[in-house]
């Protein structure tokens, strides 16, 4: 179910910076197309609090969704990297597929939870006091330009070695910026 919820977004909710390009994937999208290690299966949470007392570590809130509503729920899993099946990834989206989409997830593995598609590096920006890394899935054959609104964006940065990635559809990069720089320590 949540494979499949996180495929419906299409986000792909974790970036490595590999140079020019980028990679993308989803913890999801890693977990469906290879076999490989089993983490611990997903929990659902209506509060930030109780998904940080899952998670064990402290979690970063949204303080504005630009008006969006949660999508489902709060997601915590495991880490469908091999050697890191028991550091956990925190999830959730706001906005609906096709629509506005804002999303956020973080994890104490201290890099990214999954393989995945190529994006475009599209500059930096300071988020929290540290380098964050804008990439998207655009500008490449099939894909859209990467001047449109149009395109996943996706927000990447690493602080007190947990791994952060922001990531929005059909929102402007301004947008996706202002969300990240909103998030906030949960009590």
């Amino acid at each position: 179910m949540l494979a499949t919820r996180r495929l419906g977004t299409g986000l792909a909710l974790a970036v490595c910076l590999a140079g020019s390009p980028a990679l993308a994937g989803s913890s999801a999208l890693a977990a469906i197309s290879a076999p490989g290690p089993v983490a611990a299966p997903a929990a659902t949470f209506h509060t930030w609090r109780a998904a940080q007392h899952a998670a064990h570590f402290k979690l970063l809130g949204p303080r504005r969704t630009y008006k969006l509503k949660i999508f489902g729920a709060i997601h915590v899993e495991g880490c469908h990297v091999t050697g890191k099946t028991r550091k956990q990834v925190v999830d959730a989206t706001y906005g609906k597929p096709g629509h506005a989409l804002l999303g956020v997830e973080q994890n104490n593995s201290g890099g990214p939870c999954g393989n995945g598609e190529v994006a475009r590096s599209l500059g930096k920006v300071k988020i929290h006091g540290v380098t964050a890394h804008l990439a998207g899935l655009c500008g490449m054959t099939g894909l859209p330009s990467c001047h449109s609104k149009k395109i996943f964006l996706f927000l990447t940065w690493k602080q007190h070695g947990i791994y952060y990635q922001a990531v929005s559809d059909n929102e402007a990069r301004a947008t996706l910026v202002g969300f990240a720089r909103g998030l906030h320590r949960i009590g």
